[in-house]
C-alpha cells in the first residue's frame, strides 16, 4: 500500500515540478525493506526475552491417543517433557484427560484444528496412528511446523504389503523407533511387558542395559541430564552416556528387585 501510494504522489508532485519528488519512491522502498530486515532479524530476540518462545522446544505433539501412545506420552509427561495429544476419537481423548494428559479431540489433518493447535514449547510431532495413510499425511503436514528432521511416523504396518515394508520415500517423515516397529508390532511388545524409565550412570551404561534386556528392549527416546529429548530412529542410532535416561519398551519387568533403583516410572 506504502509503495503504490508513494508511486501515485511521486507521479504528480514530479509533473508539478516539486523538487525532491522523485526520490520519494526509492525513500519509500528503503523505509519498506529496511522495516523488514530490522523486525525480521530482532523478533525472535524480543520474543525469547518477553518469554513468548522457547529456543530449543523439547515438546511433543502426538497425533493418536490410543492406550500404548498415552502410556509412552504418560512415561515423558512424568519427566517433565510436554506433550500435547491429538485424536479424533471421542473416547482417547477422554481416556488421556482422565490420565492428566493434555489432549485436543479432532482430526489434526482438518481445516483449522491444526492451526488452532497450542504448539507453544513443542518442537516436534509424532504420528502413530494405527492407519498408515493418516500417519504419512499428518508428517507431510506438520512438516513444514516442525521441519522434516523432527517430524515423525510410525512404519507402515507389514501385512497388506504381504510382507514387505513400504519404501521410505513414501513416507511423509522420518521413520519413528525402528523398521519394524509399526503399530500392531509396538502394540503387542506394550501387551507384553510395559514402558520403562531407566536412568544411566557409569556403571551400568547403554551397552549394560542393551546386554541386560537383550531383545526384549527397544529403546524409544533418550533424555539427556539438561531436559534434551532425543528420539530414536533407525538412521541414527542413539549414543546416551551417563545421567541420561532411556525410555524403552521392556517385554518383561525385571527378573529382580535389585532392577527397581534405576527406573523412575513404569506403566
Amino acid at each position: 500500500v506504502a509503495a503504490a501510494v508513494a508511486s501515485v504522489f511521486g507521479f504528480q508532485l514530479t509533473e508539478h515540478g516539486y523538487a525532491g519528488a522523485e526520490l520519494l519512491m526509492p525513500v519509500t522502498f528503503v523505509v519498506i525493506v529496511g522495516t523488514v530486515v530490522v523486525y525480521g532479524l530482532t523478533s525472535g530476540l524480543v520474543a525469547l526475552r518477553l518469554g513468548l518462545a522457547i529456543p530449543n522446544p523439547q515438546g511433543i505433539l502426538f497425533v493418536g491417543a490410543t492406550t500404548l501412545v498415552r502410556s509412552l506420552a504418560k512415561s515423558l509427561q512424568n519427566e517433565g517433557i510436554q506433550v500435547l495429544l491429538v485424536d479424533a476419537n471421542h473416547r482417547n481423548v477422554r481416556e488421556a484427560k482422565l490420565a492428566e494428559l493434555p489432549a485436543r479431540r479432532g482430526s489434526a489433518l482438518e481445516e483449522g484444528v491444526g492451526d488452532s493447535l497450542d504448539l507453544f514449547g513443542l518442537g516436534r510431532v509424532l504420528a502413530v496412528t494405527p492407519n498408515d495413510e493418516v500417519n504419512k499425511l499428518v508428517a507431510l503436514h506438520f512438516g513444514h511446523t516442525f521441519g522434516r528432521s523432527e517430524t515423525y511416523q510410525l512404519a507402515p504396518d507389514t501385512v497388506p504389503n504381504k510382507g514387505r515394508l513400504q519404501p521410505a520415500g513414501e513416507l511423509g517423515g522420518r521413520t519413528l523407533f525402528a523398521e519394524d516397529a509399526d503399530y500392531y508390532a509396538l502394540s503387542a511388545r506394550w501387551g507384553r511387558g510395559r514402558v520403562r524409565v531407566t536412568g544411566l550412570t557409569d556403571q551400568f551404561d547403554f551397552a549394560a542395559f542393551l546386554a541386560e534386556h537383550g531383545e526384549r528392549v527397544l529403546p524409544l527416546f533418550v533424555i539427556e541430564p539438561d531436559g534434551s529429548l532425543t528420539v530414536a530412529t533407525p538412521d541414527k542410532p542413539l549414543k546416551p552416556a551417563a545421567g541420561a535416561k532411556v525410555v524403552a519398551l521392556v517385554d518383561e519387568p525385571p527378573a529382580s528387585a535389585a532392577d527397581a533403583p534405576r527406573d523412575s516410572s513404569g506403566l
